[in-house]
C-alpha cells in the first residue's frame, strides 16, 4: 500500500507508540488474570479485552493515517489521469 502524500509522522510515531503499549499492557492482564481467581480474573479478562479492543482500533487508525487505500488510490488515478488529458493553455 503506498504512503499518503503528505505523512505526519509525529503523529504515526505516537499511534504506533500507543498500540504497542496498549497492546503489551492487555497482554499482561491476561497474563496476570491466569494467575488469579473470582472477581480479580473477570476483572482482568475485561480489561484485557478492552485494551486489546483499544490496540485494533489504534492500529487501523494508524493504517489509516499512513497509507492509502485501494479505492483511494484508485480515484487519485483517476484525477491524474483526467488532469492529464485536459488540454495545456499556450503560454
Amino acid at each position: 500500500m503506498p504512503l499518503r502524500e503528505r505523512v505526519d509522522f509525529m503523529r504515526v510515531m505516537f499511534y504506533a507508540g500507543y498500540q504497542a503499549g496498549v497492546s503489551y499492557a492487555s497482554h499482561l492482564a491476561s497474563g496476570m488474570a491466569s494467575m488469579v481467581d473470582g472477581e480479580t480474573r473477570k476483572a482482568l479478562e475485561i480489561l484485557a479485552r478492552t485494551l486489546s479492543d483499544e490496540a485494533v482500533n489504534a492500529s487501523l487508525y494508524l493504517g489509516r493515517e499512513t497509507f492509502t487505500t485501494k479505492y483511494e488510490s484508485d480515484e487519485l488515478l483517476e484525477i491524474l489521469k483526467s488532469v492529464k488529458k485536459e488540454p495545456q493553455p499556450s503560454p
